[in-house]
């Protein structure tokens, strides 16, 4: 595998040792910075593709990434060390963190009784410290920039094998102040993580990420998935009208638990808690209470006894390729790729299929050995280097096992949700009866069919899609502005013309009538009266 077009050393200073993931926008690599003094430091450095150089959109936006990762400076946030740029690409380089993801963690300790329900309560707990700093985070003027994390979940709870807890991936990060919209029907996150108002698409703020950290407590007093075996159009259904299963119907867990979940699961923001570190309090009084006074770094010795065989194995592989690096010159060394290490991003819970539980991907992958650090290949995030075996074993292995013959589908079924969940629904032109509806279809693979959705005072959204598997779409319609109501004119106050009076004659007094010719009005004073004059 090449490294990064262009960094494979920069200005003397770092030498990448090994390329640990591409996205679509940008390559991340570790990296060793050379110091005074044979100083040698581990580093991530994430770097924007060179063949998007000429993307100004893509650049402010990872520009944009790299300000705001060198902004935050907290023990539980992964640290950015410096944002520079090189040959005019974008590069943040990033602490290096030897340990594994929340998610990984759980699936490897699945069955084992070492990694306890408060251990990982604890961890959380953590995690909530570093949520509510970026939550408080100010701009240089004192203002609050209201940044909202967006992706909260265990894929992005780091756990060092030293026991420091670290969130990860604010790449998709979103600043209350930020002019930047995410575009009709495209939701950023990962959907069984997300409060109602980020699936439909309404302004968030950190009670968002109030509602992942519950679905996380959720799931860690479960003991499993809160939407296992569950297409995501069904999980949007669930969540946006509310319908959350309460934990204690998967096993029994303590009753104030059950309060502090449900509370941040509310599906009101105003009835959740108000903040991370208001979750935070509670739960930590929770493990008081219980007398659970959990040690950081006996959780990172239970993290480092789990992961042992790939520790050893990769550090072993890192050393090697360090010794490299004072003995070549740059030329040399760049020469020696592509290097023994393999990389692929680590997706935890969901790595395989969507329906895989805690624990399963996992299993699949035990016989390959897994190291995580500190950055992601689209974002600030995790990343996995998967140790490469011998192309002998692999071929021998491939040659071992027995062709699978290709599963036959007669019958493919398209799933369709649309938010508001009074939209309706229409599949190659057709009103669907219902909001999801699924729509299965026979002996058509490979044919191209319209999905479109329509709701009052909404923005339609339609999509084509080819369908060559079973398929999952959603929709989410943009409101429309309300119009604005008419601005009457204002009136001018005009002079009230007056008709004109006509005077009556006086009539004659009658005799008696003027005895006397006066009288006294309500204040006591006398008058005259006009006709006797």
């Amino acid at each position: 595998m090449s490294v990064p077009q262009g960094i494979s050393h920069i200005d003397g200073k770092y030498r990448v040792l090994a390329q640990l993931g591409q996205g679509g926008t940008a390559d991340v690599s570790l990296a060793v910075a050379n110091g005074p003094s044979g100083f040698n430091k581990l580093v991530v450095l994430k770097s924007m593709k060179v063949t998007l150089r000429d993307e100004p959109d893509l650049a402010r936006m990872f520009l944009n990434e790299a300000r705001l990762a060198a902004r935050l400076s907290h023990p539980n946030i992964v640290q950015t060390n410096e944002v520079f740029e090189f040959e005019g690409l974008p590069v943040i380089v990033m602490e290096y963190l030897e340990g594994q993801p929340l998610s990984s963690v759980i699936g490897r300790a699945q069955g084992s009784e070492r990694l306890t329900t408060a251990m990982q309560l604890k961890v959380l707990s953590e995690a909530l410290a570093g949520l509510h700093y970026s939550h408080e985070l100010e701009d240089f003027d004192g203002s609050p920039l209201g940044l909202v994390h967006r992706d909260v979940s265990p894929h992005n709870v780091f756990i060092t094998f030293d026991g420091q807890v670290k969130v990860l991936d604010f790449g998709i990060a979103k600043l209350a102040s930020s002019r930047h919209h995410t575009a009709t029907g495209v939701v950023k996150g990962k959907l069984h993580y997300m409060a109602p108002e980020q699936i439909v698409g309404d302004a968030v703020d950190r009670r968002a990420d109030v509602y992942a950290a519950g679905v996380m407590l959720w799931e860690v007093a479960a003991g499993q998935r809160m939407w296992p075996d569950m297409h995501d159009a069904t999980v949007m259904n669930h969540v946006v009208n509310g319908e959350i299963p309460r934990a204690s119907d998967v096993r029994t867990i303590d009753p104030e638990l059950e309060r502090i979940i449900e509370k941040a699961l509310a599906f009101d923001p105003g009835s959740r808690y108000e903040s991370a570190h208001a979750l935070q309090v509670d739960l930590e009084a929770y493990l008081a209470a219980r007398g659970s006074m959990i040690s950081l770094r006996d959780v990172g010795k239970v993290v480092g006894d789990l992961f042992e065989d790939t520790r050893r194995q990769t550090k072993k592989l890192i050393e090697t390729q360090l010794s490299r690096v004072p003995t070549l010159s740059a030329a040399e060394y760049a020469a020696t790729m592509p290097l023994e290490l393999n990389s692929g991003t680590h997706s935890g819970y969901t790595a395989g299929s969507r329906s895989d539980p805690p624990g399963q991907a996992a299993k699949r992958r035990a016989g390959r050995g897994m190291f995580v650090l500190g950055a992601s290949v689209l974002a600030l995030g995790v990343v996995v280097i998967a140790l490469a075996r011998p192309k002998s074993e692999a071929a021998a292995s491939s040659a071992s096992a027995p062709a699978a013959a290709a599963p036959t589908v007669n019958e493919l079924k398209l799933r369709v949700i649309a938010s508001p969940v009074h939209a309706k629904v229409f599949i190659d032109d057709e009103l669907m009866p219902s909001n999801p509806y699924s729509k299965p279809f026979s002996g058509e693979r490979g044919k191209k069919h319209r999905v479109r959705a329509e709701a009052p005072d909404h923005q339609t959204e339609s999509r084509e899609i080819v369908l060559d598997a079973d398929a999952d779409i959603v929709l989410v319609l943009e409101k429309l502005a309300a119009k604005p109501e008419p601005v009457a004119e204002p009136s001018v106050a005009r002079p009230t013309r007056r008709a004109a009076t006509v005077a009556k004659p006086i009539k004659a007094a009658a005799a008696d009538d003027c005895k006397p010719p006066y009288y006294f009005d309500d204040q006591g004073f006398k008058k005259y009266k006009p006709q006797c004059l």
